[in-house]
């Protein structure tokens, strides 16, 4: 059996190892740490070495109280115009995200101000006439997701800058089935389908 590395006071995180504490059930080395809070816990050597464990837990419970607090600020994480909002940034500049490459990889960006707060997303919006019949418009379709090229409007208007083909909402947005398709990322005879049978056009393929 391989002799365990010693870690005594090796510093991760702003935490620090101490002294060798023993052995846990799967004989791996562990390791008494003051975290960075001034807790004395117990870790293993090999999760503090490859970043698993980066302190006694409080740096979790602080995230987690973050991200909620976050949530509580405008309480709209699951209406309509924050879904619209979200959708926009992943597809400027979420680089894994499926319609990425239609919108952020042809240089289609979203303004620093919108990307960084659903309030000032939302004022814009309920300055600008949003309800919850309109739909997101880009008056210029070769520009991004800024105030001076956005729009809340209805159907016609949008249906207009797509003469000839059908149309139909989509996050927000009035897309044709073959850009509903390209950004969920299947084909357009699957899209078909599920629009036929009543089938959420989102529901993962399998």
């Amino acid at each position: 059996m391989s002799r365990a590395i010693d870690m005594v006071g090796f510093k991760f995180n702003g935490c620090e190892v101490l002294s060798r504490k023993g052995s846990n059930k799967d004989k791996k080395a562990t390791w008494s740490c003051e975290c960075r809070c001034g807790k004395i816990f117990e870790a293993v050597g090999k999760s503090i070495r490859n970043g698993t464990t980066k302190s006694c837990g409080c740096l979790k419970t602080a995230n987690i109280k973050r991200v909620g607090e976050l949530n509580r600020t405008h309480g709209e994480s699951r209406t309509r115009l924050y879904r619209i909002w979200r959708g926009i940034k992943k597809r400027c500049r979420l680089e894994t995200d499926k319609q990425f490459k239609d919108y952020g990889g042809r240089g289609i960006d979203v303004a620093d101000s919108w990307f960084n707060s659903f309030e000032t997303f939302r004022e814009w919006s309920m300055d600008n006439g949003y309800s919850e019949n309109l739909t997101i418009d880009r008056k210029d379709n070769d520009l991004g997701y800024y105030p001076e090229n956005c729009r809340w409007v209805g159907y016609e208007i949008q249906a207009n800058n797509r003469r000839g083909n059908k149309v139909e909402e989509f996050e927000g947005e009035l897309l044709t089935q073959s850009q509903i398709a390209k950004r969920i990322g299947i084909s357009k005879e699957l899209l078909h389908y599920r629009k036929v049978h009543g089938i959420p056009y989102d529901r993962p393929k399998k």
